[in-house]
């Protein structure tokens, strides 16, 4: 961990990496993609909003305290003064200064969908003019609850669902930092591919440029003939070749990598082959279980039916009468002083229903309903699918490992024999033995066995993380995985 701390810190310098070559094994890399990468930043602030996002439901769930006021409202205007015996309004100018404030407490309640409040309340108004006057009228305490009948409790939803939300986005968060880990395995063996490319072209180079020499001396021996000559000379144009394409598809795989670990791109990195790959066994029912367990799909699948079912609930609920009651009691007085507004309060009840019925909508309503039926319908088999899909995914990933693991196997063996041979079919060749055409064969042979042993690293280390991704389980050491957040 000091290590990759320490790589990612001189990641910042630059100038010096410039200069200095870095060697990486495919754990740095993996934990320097987690740690710094675009891609790690990402998953990390797509799972901060969704933590934040929770963090404020949660809140609107605790009792909301505000303050309101208005200091000062000034009224200038014509006021109705009296009514004359001949029936005609009389109106003068009048002038008002009011000032209010008011502290409520409003708490909503998910099992019932109504809301309770407690308030208090103080107003101050102030005539001017010719008959000037001065009135408090406090609101002292009063006690107000709303609850709707028979309507769409989104509440009780919410209460459901936001919690799914929360946890899905955290078991996301997890296969999200797995899948850094698979693409940046993927980069590691590009690259490293490029470099193993390279080194054989160089040598590659060296060699055929050292045969040719000898073949010249055979030939002007005559020994061979102008024809394995102009083979050789041949051999030695198309090896200057590769290896100015194997320089640039370095470059590029090296600039690649090191984008994607959030370096400036100036890094020259140097990467060793794994030396040894994880071997343990994996029952492909033990990782599907750990992927129920632990997969952000499986919430997922859950989720969907609830929002499906939630939707139909609304439907029905707007395609029926609903009725909202709200009451309230409390204490109220009017006077010309702050104390006596207090001292001698009267008391104050409201009590309302309302009522809305649905009575033509030309069908809106029951399009809706069957809207939502449907859509539940469409859910319900999109889910049953998905949940297959997801079993024979993780079934089909659990045996592929070990096969993977079989093929890295095989690529060691036949990448030993492949130089073993070309080393003896190249001294066989100097001491006139074999004619180029066998050299070539067994160089190109040596060629294809490097590759196929980087390509099957590359194959089995994908399909590892891609296996712990899609599980979120840790089957090398027997543990659940779980990275940890700064929230």
């Amino acid at each position: 961990m000091i290590r990759h701390l320490l790589l990612s810190c001189l990641c910042l310098v630059s100038g010096y990496l410039a200069a200095q070559p870095i060697t990486l094994t495919l754990e740095d890399v993996v934990a320097i993609a987690q740690e710094r990468s675009p891609e790690a930043q990402r998953a990390k602030n797509t799972y901060e909003n969704r933590y934040w996002a929770f963090k404020t439901f949660k809140a609107r769930q605790l009792p909301q305290l505000v303050f309101d006021g208005t200091v000062p409202s000034f009224n200038r205007s014509l006021v109705s003064s009296n009514t004359g015996l001949d029936g005609n309004e009389s109106f003068v100018l009048g002038q008002s200064l009011d000032l209010s404030g008011s502290l409520r407490m409003n708490q909503n309640i998910g099992l019932t969908g109504g809301t309770i409040g407690l308030s208090t309340d103080l107003s101050r108004r102030e005539n001017f003019g010719d008959s000037p006057s001065l009135v408090f009228q406090p609101n002292i305490l009063n006690l107000n609850y709303s609850q709707p009948i028979g309507g769409f409790n989104a509440f009780r939803w919410d209460n459901r669902l936001e919690p799914m939300r929360m946890e899905e986005s955290t078991r996301e968060y997890q296969a999200n930092m797995e899948d850094v880990a698979r693409q940046a395995s993927e980069l590691f063996f590009t690259l490293l591919l490029a470099q193993k490319n390279f080194e054989i072209a160089q040598d590659n180079l060296a060699t055929n440029d050292t045969l040719y020499q000898i073949a010249q001396g055979r030939y002007n021996l005559g020994k061979i003939a102008e024809n394995d000559l102009l083979q050789l000379e041949l051999t030695v144009m198309n090896s200057r070749g590769s290896l100015t394409q194997a320089e640039i598809d370095t470059e590029q795989a090296n600039l690649a990598l090191a984008i994607f670990l959030g370096l400036t791109g100036k890094e020259d990195l140097q990467l060793e082959v794994p030396s040894e790959i994880p071997r343990f066994e994996v029952d492909p029912k033990m990782a599907l279980e750990k992927a129920l367990e632990n997969r952000a799909d499986v919430i997922s699948f859950e989720r969907q039916l609830i929002e499906a079912q939630r939707d139909m609930a609304q439907a029905k609920a707007n395609n029926r009468p609903s009725m909202d009651l709200s009451g309230s009691v409390g204490l109220q007085s009017v006077a010309p002083t702050v104390n006596e507004a207090y001292s001698q309060p009267d008391n104050l009840q409201t009590l309302r229903l309302t009522v809305s019925v649905p009575l033509v909508t030309w069908g809106q309503n029951k399009a809706s309903m069957m809207t939502a039926q449907a859509n539940q319908e469409l859910v319900n088999l999109n889910v049953q699918q998905q949940q297959l899909n997801f079993q024979q995914e993780i079934m089909l990933l659990a045996r592929q490992f070990e096969l993977r693991r079989q093929s890295v196997d095989i690529a060691i063996r036949a990448d030993t024999i492949a130089v073993r041979r070309y080393q003896i079919t190249e001294k066989r060749y100097k001491v006139g033995k074999i004619d180029i055409l066998d050299l070539n064969v067994a160089l190109q042979e040596r060629i294809n066995a490097r590759q196929d042993y980087i390509r099957s690293l590359r194959t089995f280390w994908s399909t590892y993380y891609e296996l712990r991704q899609k599980t979120l389980f840790d089957f090398k050491f027997n543990q659940t995985i779980f990275y940890e957040t700064d929230l």
